[in-house]
């Protein structure tokens, strides 16, 4: 099950029965790998544990002074409300695919591409709808909160401020 031959200089070698090869741990990258899995394996409880707080923390989405902030964990967009071009609201999420992030039941965040929409920047609840569509010089966000309530005053803060609030 293990080899360990320090006359043989070999990282990989033929295990002596059977079929396939083994790593030398004799050597010192045989001694590194095997560490390295070692850590791997330790670790994975605590991955455990961030995948449950992920999936557990609120989506939060709120207008603070001259910027609407969104967030989830360490994930937070801070847009300034002069850059806002223009914002509406979606019912429901159109077809799309993540192409780097987060794709939780509860949580979507990162970046995604959305049929009609293009390229963006996400940070929602997909169980709790509706999302506001915000588009900058920049970028394009798809923002919600865990509380409806929330999202709902911050698209009404958009439109008290005079940024164009109709869906395309």
């Amino acid at each position: 099950m293990f080899y360990n031959n320090p006359n043989n200089h070999h990282f990989i070698v033929n295990k002596r029965t059977g079929i396939g090869t083994t790593v030398n741990l004799a050597v010192p990258a045989g001694k590194v790998l095997i560490v390295f899995c070692l850590l791997i394996i330790l670790a994975l409880p605590l991955l455990g544990l961030q995948i449950t707080k992920m999936e557990f923390t609120p989506v939060t989405l709120e207008a603070a002074g001259t910027q609407i902030i969104a967030g989830h964990t360490k994930t937070v967009y801070e847009i300034p409300v002069e850059d806002i071009e223009s914002a509406y609201l979606l019912q429901a999420l159109p077809n799309g695919i993540r192409t780097m992030g987060t794709g939780l039941d509860t949580v979507l965040k990162g970046r995604f591409k959305y049929d009609g929409i293009g390229a963006c920047s996400v940070s929602l609840d997909p169980q709790i709808p509706p999302f506001i569509v915000i588009t900058t010089n920049d970028d394009t966000y798809i923002l919600g909160s865990s509380d409806n309530a929330q999202t709902l005053a911050v698209f009404d803060m958009l439109s008290e401020r005079s940024v164009t609030t109709d869906a395309p």
